[in-house]
């Protein structure tokens, strides 16, 4: 089962922060629409990254992949986020 991995979404916030980082959300690749949720924004999270923390209710999937995507300024940046549980 894939579950988010809050390390690496912290460690890329942390990387691209002072970079012209709007805004960061997390979500299910395959399913964006209805599973993606705004975890940074204006410098500061908005949900606490912690082993049993939900994304849009929720944390892992069999069949969905667990992506990160950073907003900057003039770009957009995706990349998966996940471990397996």
């Amino acid at each position: 089962m894939k579950v988010y991995n809050y390390k690496k979404a912290k460690e890329l916030i942390e990387k691209y922060k002072d970079q012209d980082l709007k805004h960061v959300y997390l979500g299910m690749k395959e399913d964006w629409s209805w599973t993606s949720e705004t975890i940074w924004s204006n410098n500061k999270y908005l949900v606490k990254l912690k082993k049993d923390t939900r994304i849009a209710g929720i944390k892992s999937s069999y069949w969905a992949t667990p992506v990160i995507e950073l907003e900057f300024g003039d770009h957009l940046l995706t990349a998966d986020c996940y471990t397996y549980e």
